[in-house]
């Protein structure tokens, strides 16, 4: 893997990347400090070298870098691609992660396939890179893509250590591999996801997971069709210091996702109650030190009283408790049907409360969207 990575970045100079990185405001520096690569369009340019180099069919194809075609040949996997080496914690080149062009068709990011080096679910981009910021107490940072890391750590070298997932889903293995590089109880975690439906999915699917972490966790979600490379193209460092610097709770935020879109529901008394069993699902689930202030949060979205909020939050958290059913259990689950449950793995709360009777819609406070933080 090593000479597959020196192979790809002495390619670089000639190829379309360092245009392409600098127009998106990557500098020289970042280019030499990530060892970005890049692998031409031929089809067998890696796997030539590599075979001069003494490396045999077996173990180019054992280390994900080709593949067997129909005709029995060897095909690079990376082909017209930027490549990004994904090491491990110690240093050692696992993997790789290439870009194509915005032109190209196919995938917009390629990994190398589960090989005996190579499991994405254990692994992360920018760990090793970004070692020191963490013992030093930045606060890990995890993205979508590792573009969105490097535009990150560009901007906030000191603040924030931003990490990518590479496309899969956050899990106690990442996390493992966090806490050996940091004190999450201190730092927590922040996720920098797009705010596209697919970055909203993302947040949600890693609140069962980041609620292991102690320190706070929290969210930003970059505006939509714009990721933090975007942002560093046009609006340079401070537009992604400002977008970091607006993170939210992530609990909040999930919670304000689960009443985004359902304004006409929350008119009705019963919608409102729907919506609370929906968020409450949510909150059980969090840290307990934040619990007051949700529901204080949820109280006023909902204009419902703080002391019905607090009732609804303990028939859901002791519905999930082993043979325990929650007072009025067997009522209509209004908030699995109305309010889809925004956290998959969450407890499913029981019915059997009304919400205070209010016949004057001007007090009723609908979904805003996030609320953020000042910076």
């Amino acid at each position: 893997m090593t000479d597959a990575h020196r192979i790809f970045v002495e390619a670089l100079p000639a190829s379309w990347v360092p245009s392409f990185l600098s127009g998106r405001g990557f500098d020289a520096a970042a280019v030499r400090h990530w060892q970005i690569g890049y692998a031409t369009k031929d089809a067998h340019w890696l796997t030539e070298q590599l075979r001069a180099l003494g490396h045999s069919d077996d173990h180019i194809l054992t280390v994900g870098l080709a593949r067997r075609g129909k005709d029995g040949n060897l095909h690079d996997l990376f082909r017209d691609r930027l490549i990004l080496a994904i090491r491990d914690a110690e240093g050692a080149v696992r993997g790789f992660i290439g870009r194509r062009t915005d032109q190209a068709t196919g995938p917009k990011y390629l990994n190398t396939p589960a090989t005996p080096l190579f499991h994405k679910s254990e692994l992360l981009f920018g760990l090793h890179e970004m070692r020191e910021a963490l013992a030093q107490g930045a606060r890990p940072t995890l993205t979508e893509g590792p573009l969105d890391a490097i535009a990150i750590n560009i901007a906030r070298p000191a603040a924030h250590a931003a990490i990518a997932l590479c496309g899969t889903a956050i899990t106690t293995a990442h996390l493992d591999l966090l806490a050996a590089h940091a004190n999450l109880d201190k730092t927590g975690v922040v996720l920098a996801f797009d705010g596209d439906h697919a970055g909203q999915a993302a947040a949600v699917r890693a609140q069962p997971v980041l609620t292991q972490v102690k320190g706070p966790v929290t969210a930003v979600l970059f505006p939509k069709d714009q990721d933090p490379a975007d942002i560093l193209r046009h609006q340079g460092r401070t537009g992604i210091r400002q977008a970091l610097q607006a993170d939210i709770d992530l609990s909040e935020l999930i919670i304000d996702l689960a009443l985004q879109g359902n304004e006409t529901k929350l008119q009705f008394p019963e919608g409102r109650v729907a919506a609370a069993r929906a968020a409450a699902k949510v909150i059980a689930t969090a840290s307990s030190l934040h619990a007051a202030r949700h529901v204080a949060m949820l109280s006023s979205r909902l204009d419902m009283p703080v002391e019905l909020i607090n009732q609804i939050l303990i028939e859901t958290i002791t519905a999930g408790i082993p043979g325990h059913d929650a007072p009025g259990s067997q009522a209509p689950r209004l908030a699995d049907e109305d309010f889809p449950d925004p956290s998959p793995t969450a407890p499913t709360a029981g019915a059997g409360t009304s919400p205070r009777p209010s016949s004057d819609k001007r007090h009723h406070r609908p979904s805003q969207g996030p609320r953020r933080r000042t910076p």
